[in-house]
């Protein structure tokens, strides 16, 4: 439990890291409020994306496996980001740490596989509250380093090793736990899903620069839709869908996935 704990805090940490750096960010690199903010969404797309994806492969290839792999996108990204002067090298690196955000789902399912039924929900509990500590934790921690520095890279230099130290706690102390299932992943529902959610989030990032009524804008939100349709139909007809969405939209998942959608929206 304590290096799936471990391992989550890592990730909730480096979703939020970055908010407090904005601003300075903005001024350092001598760019645009639109074009900064990709800074954070990038690794929200990127998770979006990655999480069912990963998660599928965690299922066919073993779930410690990919969470190995997921820790070593979140080291990666943070060393990218650490080392980054640029706007494009920052985009690449937290797009690299927002994968890891499949590590979520591939915990609990190792917790589910490894521990006795009567002890499954307080370990998914232990694991959820120590990533809600985390992504809070993130913020703290940013501002505190930020009031005491004038670059960006101690911070990504920090998450780089805290990933680090959670790989080496998850290769040492995580069991192999849970079987395998073999199949093939859907990498078609997942370029699609990462297309309409491109095409959607540019548009909100771009309006006030192009114009809400301007034809680009029109039309990333017409291509969103249409791919967003194509999407939908692709994963009610593939046999291993990306995405259940019957799942997604059922009466036990739906409120809560409206509340995370509004809480993604906010943010």
């Amino acid at each position: 439990l304590t290096p799936l704990a471990v391992a989550g805090m890592s990730v909730s940490v480096q979703q939020t890291l970055v908010l407090p750096l904005l601003p300075r960010l903005m001024t350092t690199l001598h760019v645009s409020v639109s074009a900064i903010t990709w800074v954070f969404t990038v690794s929200l797309l990127a998770g979006a994306v990655a999480t069912p994806l990963l998660s599928r492969f965690g299922d066919m290839y073993g779930k410690k496996m990919m969470i190995m792999v997921t820790l070593g996108l979140l080291v990666a990204g943070s060393v990218v980001c650490a080392l980054s002067d640029s706007l494009g090298a920052l985009i690449a690196g937290r797009a690299l740490q927002g994968a890891s955000a499949a590590l979520i789902p591939l915990a609990i399912g190792t917790i589910r596989d490894a521990f006795p039924p009567d002890r499954v929900t307080t370990a998914i509990g232990v694991v959820s509250a120590t990533m809600g500590v985390g992504g809070t934790a993130g913020m703290l921690f940013t501002g505190v380093i930020a009031e005491r520095t004038t670059s960006h890279h101690p911070v990504f230099w920090t998450a780089a090793g805290l990933g680090a130290c959670a790989l080496a706690l998850v290769a040492l102390c995580a069991p192999s736990a849970g079987g395998r299932t073999g199949g093939r992943p859907d990498v078609l529902g997942a370029l699609v899903l990462g297309a309409w959610l491109v095409c959607l989030l540019l548009g909100i990032s771009q309006g006030n620069a192009w114009g809400w009524g301007s034809g680009r804008i029109i039309g990333l939100f017409a291509g969103a839709a249409a791919l967003c349709a194509a999407w939908v139909a692709i994963e009610l007809r593939v046999r291993e869908p990306l995405v259940r969405l019957n799942l997604l939209v059922g009466p036990r998942s739906l409120s809560a996935n409206l509340a995370s959608l509004l809480l993604g929206f906010s943010m």
